[in-house]
């Protein structure tokens, strides 16, 4: 099951809500979560010279999300742009 969350953060821009997971195969979301942000430590520790902790690595999760929703935006924009004006113009 999954369900969405509401909050909105500016570090995407006020993307819209993303899906969060409940449980997948019984295994508690928080469980999920901590798994997943050792795996991102494990990742990211070879670019830094410092012990990184597990809120460093939620940190550079959303950094990243947060510039791919930025670079989604910027290649909608022209989509969106085109489309006011054939509006305007008809």
């Amino acid at each position: 099951m999954a369900r969405t969350v509401s909050t909105r953060n500016s570090t995407t821009g006020g993307a819209p809500p993303l899906p969060v997971a409940v449980s997948v195969q019984g295994v508690p979301a928080t469980r999920q979560r901590d798994a997943f942000l050792d795996d991102s430590v494990t990742f990211w520790q070879s670019y830094s010279s410092r012990p990184l902790t597990p809120e460093d690595a939620r940190q550079a999760v959303e950094n990243i999300s947060g510039f791919f929703a930025t670079l989604q935006r910027w290649a909608m924009a022209p989509k969106a742009f085109e489309k006011e004006e054939q509006e305007a113009a008809a």
